[in-house]
């Protein structure tokens, strides 16, 4: 009669057991599913802002209503450099004449550089959010391909690519230019797998 108590009580212990590890099994996947579901709604969320950003620069590029969007965004028109237009890696956004962080998240800014035209160079930062806007794809472009920077009056200047690499993120060589006389343009992204810059030099079309 013992041994049967006994063997009662071990399977009631056993099964409580189970219980709390059905318990404990099931608060962890609630927290899991909360977990994903957050993860889910901060990257949606994030995507939508980087369209709305990216789709805020494209209408700047659109040169025929600048204008009233300039008096939107409160800056003048001495805040936009122009167009940059890549045809093969379908880019075309406007360019701020002025560079900060603000900015940035609305469009590539003029980083460093001359007037459009001078001789010298342009620098042009662009992000990276690896989701095909902005300078995500900048390192598919390829040497020889051209690049297309139009003036807020519409003059166009034609940059073919002559050298792309990555360097350091304090490497200030890449603002100087290959030759003392010569126009040209760079543009500068980052590669977010390895922390490190890309970088893309052109030489302006005669």
């Amino acid at each position: 009669m013992h041994i049967i108590i006994f063997m009662k009580n071990q399977i009631l212990e056993i099964q409580k057991k189970d219980k709390r590890k059905v318990k404990i099994f099931k608060g962890q996947l609630i927290i899991s599913l909360i977990g994903i579901i957050a993860t889910i709604v901060f990257l949606k969320a994030f995507q939508k802002d980087n369209l709305l950003y990216e789709n805020y620069s494209k209408t700047l590029s659109q040169t025929s209503i600048l204008s009233s969007v300039y008096q939107t965004a409160k800056t003048s028109n001495s805040n936009i450099l122009g167009t940059l237009e890549i045809p093969s890696l379908g880019i075309n956004y406007a360019v701020f004449n002025e560079f900060n962080e603000e900015l940035l998240k609305m469009s590539p800014c003029k980083f460093y550089g001359v007037d459009l035209g001078a001789i010298g160079n342009i620098a042009i930062a662009g992000h990276n959010f690896d989701n095909h806007t902005f300078f995500s794809d900048l390192n598919k472009i390829e040497i020889d391909d051209e690049i297309y920077l139009y003036s807020n009056t519409n003059k166009k200047y034609t940059y073919v690519v002559y050298d792309t690499f990555e360097t350091t993120s304090d490497d200030l060589n890449v603002l100087n230019t290959k030759l003392l006389s010569s126009k040209e343009l760079t543009l500068l992204t980052c590669n977010n797998s390895n922390k490190k810059r890309f970088i893309v030099k052109a030489f302006l079309k005669t």
